[in-house]
């Protein structure tokens, strides 16, 4: 009896039906994008795979399931809406198992500038206290902000990137209170993912790529790898791309090699791509003096002098790595590919503020025109589950903030052209922050026609305040009707936008912007300046069609006049003042407001 009873129990396990199977590992996301994504999860013994989903936590019309039992469970939901919140229900074994982190949002259309999330975990999969600090201090920090996705910088399992290892050093750990059932995780290899085994950075038979779904065939846009080491995928408005910096394709080239399929990829790859933002993250760092050396580690000088010149070629943005147990960030750098003590401020950054933006001594942020887009952020985390120690000339010369005494992680914001980021350690603090934006700092002559409303906008997303009295003067956009110069600036005075507003047809003579008049609009008395001139001018004013409404004269001292508009019975409207200085006419818009 007791041998029958044997034989239906395995029976049942093989058919995937057994009363005791459970989740191990999961559920967790791969590879969402606009209108699908993966719902993965282990499961002790074979069974299914069947996911229920839908809008509503209590309504969940989607089904998706397998007709084959596995352990290994990767299902997919596909026809979803850009931008949208699911629920999902994990069926296994006819049992559903739900939780309120059973959720996600799909990725805003390609393109959107709406505001993103991103969290980067470097050599996280100590099992050490460091990484049980650090994801508390996450969980902390975060609350109840979503994470859009996980970025994986390598050394995800210690020491030989086992299934084990994976499980409880990886898996177990951040299943508490943490983000895997809802933001997706893109990973990269490291070395110990590769059990630092030549042989297996040859083969890539690791459990690595048997856990993780990799977006080889562009699922998310991007140039396909047909590698499942690299790849690369949209998201909003910023582009990713994740680097195998330790395995070795065809027998032969690792990532630095021209010839090799990794790097005529990623140059085909940057090539085709228009996002805003371009972030690349991998494991080995090309500017390190944490535990690692940058100046004669063999594989980081390849690709501090290959791939870090081949990323600023092609305008990308962020750097972010792992591999150096520390925290290393550097200004906005162009040019610097050789031995540390090379490294010249002055010669190799397009900017040397801190980038903080937060009103100390030269904390403007970092500023990047998409035309002309030189500088790039190097950031090395790689501490997110152990502390190591530094050399002897650490910090590298090349870096404008650098911590090695407490644990970390990176978070990162995106919202249309501006990137905020900031290093959380674990004592749940941000100890580095650092902001960059792109086309900011406009000129702008915009041509209107007299009393149309036109709206104009800072470039920024930040703070705001107008040149000129308005009670919408702290808005992005305000709406006027009548010709001036305006200019918005941010409260730290890193910023400014100027806007000319003038009528089709009617042209400032000679460009001269020095001349200024108030108050604008105009009631009874226009106020003039024009440098420190002392002199008697002639002046004529004028309506947008031409009509000389006044021809008199005006004497500046010390820079000012006035001219009195009471007796000449001008109705609401836009009109010029032209002035005969010297040698030059200068014009200049106004309103009058009835």
């Amino acid at each position: 009896m007791k041998k029958w009873t044997l034989y239906f129990i395995l029976a049942l396990r093989v058919l995937g039906y057994s009363q005791t199977n459970n989740i191990v590992r999961g559920p967790f996301l791969q590879q969402t994008g606009p209108v699908s994504t993966y719902i993965c999860w282990k499961t002790s013994a074979p069974c299914y795979s069947k996911v229920l989903y839908g809008t509503s936590k209590s309504n969940l019309p989607g089904i998706s399931y397998t007709s084959n039992t596995d352990t290994n469970h990767y299902t997919l939901l596909s026809g979803l809406s850009p931008d949208t919140k699911y629920y999902y229900i994990v069926n296994e074994d006819n049992v559903q198992m739900t939780s309120d982190t059973f959720y996600f949002y799909t990725a805003p259309p390609v393109g959107s500038g709406k505001k993103l999330r991103f969290l980067a975990l470097g050599d996280c999969g100590s099992g050490y206290v460091q990484q049980y600090n650090v994801r508390n201090a996450i969980s902390f920090y975060n609350q109840d902000q979503y994470v859009n996705g996980i970025l994986l910088l390598g050394d995800n399992a210690y020491n030989g990137g086992f299934q084990s290892e994976y499980q409880t050093g990886f898996f177990d750990p951040f299943k508490t209170n943490f983000l895997l059932n809802y933001s997706c995780i893109y990973p990269s290899p490291g070395n110990h993912d590769y059990t630092n085994d030549y042989t297996l950075a040859l083969s890539h038979q690791i459990p690595y790529y048997d856990i993780f779904k990799i977006p080889q065939n562009a699922e998310l846009g991007g140039v396909p790898s047909n590698h499942k080491e690299f790849y690369s995928f949209n998201y909003g408005n910023a582009h990713f791309i994740s680097l195998d910096s330790y395995g070795i394709e065809q027998g032969m080239y690792h990532l630095w090699d021209s010839l090799g399929p990794q790097y005529e990829w990623l140059e085909q790859d940057l090539v085709q791509d228009k996002s805003m933002w371009k972030i690349v993250y991998f494991h080995h760092p090309p500017f390190t003096m944490g535990s690692h050396n940058s100046d004669w580690e063999s594989d980081l000088v390849m690709i501090r002098k290959k791939i870090a010149l081949l990323l600023e070629k092609y305008g990308v943005d962020m750097v972010i790595n792992g591999h150096s147990h520390n925290y290393e960030r550097s200004w906005l750098q162009k040019g610097h590919y050789e031995l540390e003590g090379t490294f010249n401020k002055t010669i190799h950054t397009v900017d040397s503020s801190t980038a903080r933006y937060d009103g100390t001594s030269n904390s403007c942020p970092y500023k990047k025109d998409t035309l002309n887009n030189k500088g790039t952020v190097y950031v090395v985390a790689g501490e997110s589950g152990k502390l190591g120690a530094v050399q002897s000339s650490y910090p590298h010369n090349s870096k404008c903030f650098s911590d090695s005494y407490k644990a970390g992680a990176l978070f990162f914001e995106i919202e249309g052209n501006r990137l905020d980021a900031f290093y959380l350690e674990e004592d749940s603090l941000i100890h580095d922050k650092f902001t960059i934006l792109k086309n900011v700092n406009r000129n702008q002559s915009i041509e209107i026609y007299s009393n149309q409303p036109v709206t104009i906008s800072a470039s920024w997303n930040g703070d705001y305040t107008w040149d000129f009295n308005s009670s919408h003067s702290k808005s992005q956009s305000i709406t006027i009707s009548f010709t001036n110069q305006y200019i918005v600036h941010d409260s730290l005075n890193c910023l400014a936008d100027t806007f000319n507003l003038v009528i089709p047809g009617i042209r400032e003579h000679n460009k001269d912007n020095h001349l200024k008049v108030y108050p604008n609009p105009v009631k009874e008395r226009l106020f003039l300046n024009y440098l420190n001139l002392n002199q008697e001018s002639h002046f004529t004013i004028q309506d947008v069609s031409g009509r000389i409404f006044l021809s008199s004269k005006t004497r500046f001292t010390n820079g000012n006049a006035e001219v009195g508009l009471s007796n000449l019975s001008l109705v609401s409207g836009t009109y010029f003042i032209t002035l005969k200085i010297s040698e030059k006419t200068v014009s200049k818009a106004f309103f009058i407001d009835r």
